[in-house]
């Protein structure tokens, strides 16, 4: 399911810009995309380009083909700023986790997230 003809937007120092114009690059989307690639487990992810953001979203897939979560570093995601990724699905809950998504991720923590929603865990 994995598709890599996604859109580099941060590359070579081009910056975008949120909506009160603070500039910021999706930095860790950008290396999660990059460690999807080098994964065994490819069709469990998709990558696709948000079109009103302009930015990549990981779209995560169970063993069963269903959606589970996604990843996104946009101008509403948590922790845009500083180029980190906000997930949403995963078993996130309002009312166990106090929210449905959750920002201020690393790419390997994103990563690490999903092998252990795989796992059951």
């Amino acid at each position: 399911m994995i598709s890599l003809t996604y859109r580099r937007y941060g590359e070579k120092g081009l910056m975008m810009k949120d909506f009160i114009g603070k500039e910021f690059e999706p930095v860790e989307m950008h290396k999660l995309i990059d460690m999807i690639s080098m994964r065994e487990d490819k069709d469990h992810f998709k990558v696709a380009d948000q079109e009103f953001f302009r930015t990549p979203q990981v779209v995560f897939y169970d063993d069963n083909g269903r959606n589970i979560g996604d990843a996104v570093c946009n101008a509403a995601s948590y922790g845009h700023e500083e180029g980190l990724i906000e997930v949403m699905g995963f078993g996130l809950t309002f009312e166990k986790d106090g929210d449905e998504v959750k920002g201020y991720m690393t790419a390997e923590e994103v990563l690490e997230m999903f092998d252990n929603f795989r796992k059951g865990n």
